[in-house]
């Protein structure tokens, strides 16, 4: 079980503006407001101190150029920037409700049996259908897949959903991304408290290798190849 249960913050919104994006939350309801200082019901401003504590652990290429200066940014934030790291996509859920989510904060744990961790945001959907199912898949990309990682972290648009312009077919761990070979299939997936994040770990059910040689990665902001 994930902690702190189950809650959903109504749209985010600009301030005195108009709702401009949904923004669902099912999981660590006490950590958000902890985080946040907002309670359940509350509307919380794009832009926000409390907006960009969410997204630790989500790939969000910065490309805005009134985006805060490098120089300016917190010192963990540079730091983690200078970690050359994996993208994958993470997926969850079913027909009913899917989910998935680009991530770079990812490590694999071997043992018996092998565990996938990764940090997210205690706001993201992801969190909240892998709370209700259990179980989720990982994907590693290759540089070919760079549009797949855009959707995913919502740098791409997307018309009719994250799923609607990308291959996929359900399945027992959750929805499959059949253009992306290496995978793994995890279950009894368990959420723990980091900081700002939530740290989700699954065992490793089972295992899909490929002969990937060129794997897309993410460094100091940007995508970048081996």
């Amino acid at each position: 079980m994930f902690v702190g249960g189950s809650l959903r913050l109504a749209a985010a919104t600009l301030p005195d503006g108009p709702v401009v994006r949904p923004w669902r939350v099912r999981c660590a309801g006490a950590l958000v407001e902890r985080l946040t200082g907002f309670s359940h019901g509350t509307r919380l401003p794009i832009g926000s101190q409390y907006a960009r504590r969410a997204m630790t652990g989500e790939i969000h290429e910065d490309v805005n150029p009134f985006s805060t200066p490098e120089e300016d940014r917190d010192p963990e934030r540079r730091f983690r920037g200078r970690l050359a790291a994996p993208v994958t996509v993470i997926t969850a859920g079913d027909a009913s409700d899917r989910a998935g989510m680009t991530v770079s904060s990812i490590v694999v744990s071997e043992g018996e049996p092998g565990k996938v961790h990764f940090l997210a945001a205690p706001t993201a959907d992801l969190c909240g259908v892998i709370d209700r199912s259990g179980r989720f898949v990982v994907h590693i990309l290759e540089t070919g897949h760079r549009e797949i990682s855009e959707i995913f972290a919502e740098r791409r648009p997307s018309p009719g959903g994250l799923f609607a312009g990308v291959a996929y077919e359900d399945g027992a761990w959750g929805p499959v991304l059949t253009e992306v070979a290496d995978r793994a299939y995890c279950s009894a997936a368990k959420a723990t408290a980091v900081g700002y994040s939530l740290l989700v770990s699954g065992d490793i059910d089972r295992i899909e290798t490929a002969d990937l040689v060129d794997p897309l990665l993410y460094f100091r902001g940007r995508y970048q190849q081996i």
